[in-house]
């Protein structure tokens, strides 16, 4: 331990490997030799904060930090449609209560958390509840909660909060992330992952199309090769492929098995008159819980 980077020598280190893992392997020794070490001396939120800073603008990397975490419940959420007069706020709340309750537990925000009708879009300007200044207000005070005890990954849009920024250059989102002060993410990003003595990966899009294909939830892998979850939102259907990879292992140099999700993160909206004169199936409500264990290496997702 007396052996390994300390300080300034650390960080410069933390700039040029991406990850724990990547950076024990060149220092040779094991990831939670070098955890603790970061640990015991304070500088692990320095690290965190060097490495966000010099991800690639283009995608994102983001690290959550749960460490003092066995397990962490993950739950996507999107296609909430707050303003849409299908928009189920009981069972949105719902959620929302359960989560806030539960501190071994997270939300990652999809997209689509606001309807956001205007002239000319899908949703119908005329049926809405709210405007898109109540609907995004309403937001911000339902999730201040898990904000304040920093169990927001992440919050990015989606297609219908797009409008918004379309029509005058300002996405709504982005407001409701930095009143938060959580990550906000544009388009997509990757997720890193810091579970108990675990490191897992996770890409998240909030996604594009009809979705009536399952092998569309695939093609993300095309993408970002290499991820342990892809994660995506629009299609307001819940669906879920669990597969399995081959990786390789350099430690070992052996290929293995490395089991790999693709996840479709449901909605909160009722049925709506577009759907129906489209003939588009009713999505099942509510969201995927991802669980992420902190003593071995596993993942599942349920819903």
């Amino acid at each position: 331990m007396a052996d390994l980077p300390r300080n300034g020598e650390l960080l410069e280190l933390a700039k040029k490997f991406a990850t724990d893992q990547a950076l024990s392997e060149h220092l040779n020794v094991p990831r939670t030799t070098l955890r603790d070490h970061i640990y015991r001396i304070g500088m692990r939120e320095a690290v965190n904060e060097v490495r966000a800073l010099t991800a690639l603008d283009e995608m994102p990397t983001i690290v959550r930090d749960y460490t003092h975490l066995d397990t962490l419940y993950l739950y996507p959420f999107g296609d909430v449609h707050i303003g849409a007069a299908s928009h189920d706020q009981e069972l949105w709340e719902s959620w929302l209560h359960y989560l806030i309750n539960r501190k071994d537990a997270s939300m990652l925000g999809m997209g689509d958390f606001l309807n956001t009708a205007i002239i000319g879009s899908k949703s119908d300007v005329y049926e809405e509840t709210l405007t898109p200044g109540e609907a995004k207000r309403q937001l911000r005070d339902q999730l201040k909660p898990l904000a304040d005890e920093k169990r927001i990954d992440a919050m990015m849009p989606g297609n219908h909060e797009d409008r918004i920024t379309r029509a005058i250059g300002d996405c709504p989102i982005q407001d409701v992330a930095e009143q938060l002060g959580v990550p906000y993410v544009r388009a997509a990003a990757v997720f890193v992952y810091f579970v108990g003595n675990q490191e897992y990966h996770i890409y998240a899009r909030h996604g594009t199309g009809n979705g009536q294909s399952l092998s569309a939830l695939r093609k993300s892998q095309d993408v970002v090769p290499g991820m342990d979850i892809y994660i995506t939102g629009h299609t307001h259907k819940q669906q879920n492929i669990k597969e399995n990879s081959f990786r390789l292992d350099t430690k070992k140099l052996r290929v293995a098995r490395h089991k790999v999700y693709f996840t479709s993160a449901g909605s909160f909206l009722g049925y709506e008159n577009y759907a129906a004169q489209r003939g588009y199936a009713a999505g099942a409500k509510g969201a995927p819980r991802i669980r992420l264990s902190g003593t071995s290496w596993d993942t599942h997702v349920s819903f």
